[in-house]
């Protein structure tokens, strides 16, 4: 009888994963190929952090994504959101929740709308820092020469109930995010804290100049990615 369970369980998961995602319009095998890339990702429980406070994702609303296996095809339609507790995707379908499988896909476009509006999309990729090459990143910039990337981390906190007369300790999720930059492979952190800034990339007083003239600031994520752009730039004629 174990063969048949194995057999039922594996089937139901490939259903599954064939409602959850929908391929790019293509021939019938193109689609099964797609589903099948994803069958060995794992079915999670829904109410695995019930006793933590707060939530382990980074979007407060589920989005729309583009998934793309090792093989380069695009897998559209995802209903997905990133935990930044497990570090993984995951896909919902009703209240069937699946983390992806990390050995066969290596990048996720997320959009805010089915209509996935180019304005809205945010880039995740894997091996782009060598020393956590199966790690996910946002990527802010990708350059020819110079990559800028922000980590989107969840970890619980303990903390004291201050209503309870017990002292009851409370878990909760917390966001972090962390920045990053590498030029030719070389992966280093990045503050956005002016002075760190500065000290921390080389052509400090043309970077200078260019955030003046250019009225751009250093938090600013898109202004950021503007900066990185002209760093390229000064390092590619160096």
């Amino acid at each position: 009888m174990k063969p048949k369970k194995q057999f039922l369980g594996s089937f139901v998961m490939s259903m599954l994963l064939l409602m959850v995602l929908v391929p790019l319009p293509n021939t019938k095998v193109q689609a099964q190929n797609d589903s099948l890339i994803l069958i060995n990702s794992r079915k999670i429980e829904k109410n695995r952090y019930r006793k933590i406070e707060g939530s382990p994702y980074i979007f407060k609303e589920w989005k729309y994504g583009t998934v793309f296996n090792n093989r380069m095809q695009e897998i559209k339609g995802a209903y997905i959101n990133y935990n930044g507790y497990s570090r993984e995707f995951e896909v919902r379908k009703d209240n069937e929740y699946i983390e992806l499988d990390d050995r066969q896909y290596f990048k996720v476009d997320v959009y805010d709308s089915p209509e996935m509006e180019e304005a809205t999309k945010m880039v995740f990729s894997r091996g782009i820092n060598s020393e956590y090459y199966t790690r996910f990143y946002e990527v802010l910039f990708n350059g020819k020469k110079v990559t800028l990337f922000k980590e989107h981390r969840k970890v619980v906190r303990e903390r004291v109930q201050k209503d309870m007369a017990d002292g009851k300790k409370v878990k909760r999720f917390t966001s972090e995010t962390n920045y990053y930059y590498s030029v030719d492979g070389i992966v280093k952190p990045l503050k956005l804290k002016k002075k760190n800034f500065f000290n921390t990339l080389s052509h400090e007083k043309l970077l200078e100049k260019y955030i003046k003239d250019h009225k751009l600031k250093i938090n600013n994520e898109k202004d950021l990615a503007k900066i990185f752009n002209y760093y390229e730039a000064l390092l590619l004629v160096e």
